[in-house]
């Protein structure tokens, strides 16, 4: 996931986007089709961006789930352990 993020930052890379986090909504918004423009002005800009942006939604799909294997892992770890221990 993180190697997709970071193809999607190369992608955008010389864009100013500093206002996407600390501008205004309308100031948002405007950044939209200069983004836009910044990634149709590429060599198969729009085909490489919608891949990585596809990568990254599946990757983010299945995060959760992954997250919550390794919760539910680490509590059945903690249990086994206390288990054993009230064995002994």
């Amino acid at each position: 996931m993180l190697a997709k993020h970071g193809i999607g930052c190369d992608l955008m890379h010389g864009f100013n986007w500093d206002e996407w986090t600390t501008g205004k909504p309308t100031e948002r918004l405007a950044l939209i089709p200069a983004g836009q423009k910044h990634i149709l002005e590429q060599e198969d800009g729009k085909k490489r961006w919608v891949q990585v942006v596809t990568d990254l939604s599946r990757a983010l799909m299945s995060a959760p789930a992954l997250t919550l294997r390794a919760a539910c892992r680490q509590s059945v770890s903690l249990r086994s352990a206390r288990s054993l221990r009230h064995q002994r």
